[in-house]
């Protein structure tokens, strides 16, 4: 890049860069905070963890003790909802109770409406 656009760059950013990041930030909160809002008006009453992150676009779950995770698949495909399963994050093995949730693409009402069919689905692969 030559220096007058570099220039061009960085006087543009440095007046418009915070502004978006904090319009950014808030369409990502909603989206987030949807998805929580529905897991947990599903699965309050279970030993599921489910994280809260603070940046980021993903939510973890770990799933409830004596979840059948076949059952749990097949569910999703039902309802038409993903997730990734938590195996795929671990190298060295381990996170067969682990999910992650994807919160990022959707609007904050396919967010929440997403996350009360997985939150069915992890209920209904319960053993």
């Amino acid at each position: 890049m030559n220096p007058f656009a570099s220039r061009v760059a960085t006087y543009f950013l440095r007046d418009h860069l915070a502004p978006h990041v904090a319009l950014l930030v808030n369409v990502y909160r909603a989206k987030r905070d949807a998805m929580l809002r529905g897991l947990w008006e599903k699965l309050r009453d279970t030993d599921v963890e489910i994280s809260r992150p603070e940046g980021g676009f993903f939510i973890w779950i770990k799933l409830p003790t004596g979840t059948d995770t076949a059952k749990l698949y097949e569910g999703a495909v039902r309802a038409r909802v993903q997730y990734t399963a938590g195996t795929s994050f671990f190298p060295n093995g381990g996170g067969e109770r682990h999910i992650r949730l994807a919160f990022s693409f959707e609007s904050p009402e396919r967010c929440y409406e997403g996350a009360r069919l997985i939150a069915q689905a992890i209920l209904d692969a319960r053993s």
